[in-house]
């Protein structure tokens, strides 16, 4: 019993490696130039992207991102169809990002220019990934802004600064500040003198002496030493701009005239002259009051 066969001879048997590559580079041209161009160099009908636009599933069971294409002739062209206002907007907004050839002296050539070259830069960034392209030409021109903070930024004292400007960002100090201020009431010689008279020649009946006098200005120094003037003041701080709104001042401490007065009496009374002195004018006073009534 016999059997007929049929043979089958493919072509990629005999193939060569030479041939292969070929084919394969072949295929690859085919696939760009089925694509319309849209992943080469440009051309005039070349798809560029232009962003996305609300749409639906094909089975309209809900929305979806429907991507845009257009021909590289028309669109490089859109800038003819603006009205003033877009053209106004996209200048300025040039200006703002600090984008190269951009100024206000602008006209339609430039603006055209300008556009186009913002089309090219999306598409070689496109090609990144050419299946999901998402750069426009207005991506393009966002990446020149420079927004505070892009970069990070740095504290210095009671700011944060923009690392790439130095410009300062925002206030991060306290909201208040608090200052105190110590003084100390130092006396003179002559202070010291004139207090001492005032008060001797009531509690002792005559002068201080230099030594006397040189004792009593240590005595009021040290006293006001320890016990020193104290000046509290707070003050709010504006939190937007770092400067002062208000401030409050609290005095404390410190050492008045009638208070050294007194200190110095004091000194006076531990005097033996005290007691002597004092006795003897309040008997003084006495026998005078007798001899004026008569006695």
């Amino acid at each position: 019993m016999g059997s007929d066969t049929t043979s089958i001879t493919s072509p990629v048997v005999n193939m060569t490696l030479e041939d292969m590559q070929k084919a394969w580079s072949g295929l690859g041209n085919q696939a760009t130039a089925n694509a319309g161009g849209r992943y080469s160099k440009l051309t005039e009908t070349s798809k560029v992207y232009t962003g996305t636009t609300n749409g639906y599933t094909p089975n309209q069971m809900g929305p979806m991102k429907q991507k845009n294409f257009q021909e590289f002739g028309l669109y490089r062209l859109a800038p003819l169809d603006w009205t003033d206002d877009q053209k106004a907007k996209f200048v300025n907004q040039g200006i703002m990002n600090k984008a190269p050839g951009f100024d206000v002296s602008m006209g339609m050539p430039e603006i055209l220019s300008a556009w186009e070259d913002l089309i090219k830069s999306a598409d070689q960034m496109n090609r990144k990934d050419p299946d999901n392209p998402t750069w426009t030409p207005e991506d393009v021109l966002g990446t020149y802004s420079n927004p505070k903070g892009k970069y990070g930024t740095v504290r210095k004292g009671d700011w944060e600064y923009d690392i790439a400007t130095g410009e300062k960002i925002k206030y991060v100090g306290p909201l208040s500040k608090t200052t105190t201020n110590t003084t100390i009431d130092k006396l003179s010689r002559e202070d010291a003198l004139a207090l001492a008279k005032n008060s001797m020649s009531q509690m002792l009946g005559r002068a201080p002496t230099n030594g006397e006098v040189a004792n009593y200005l240590d005595i009021l120094n040290g006293y006001s030493a320890a016990h020193p003037g104290v000046s509290t003041t707070t003050t709010d701080i504006d939190p937007e701009t770092g400067e002062a709104r208000n401030s409050t001042t609290v005095n404390t401490g410190g050492t008045t005239a009638a208070g050294k007065q007194a200190l110095i009496e004091e000194q006076m009374q531990k005097s033996p002259e005290y007691g002597a002195y004092q006795a003897a004018t309040t008997y003084y006073n006495a026998f005078a009051q007798m001899v004026q009534r008569g006695y």
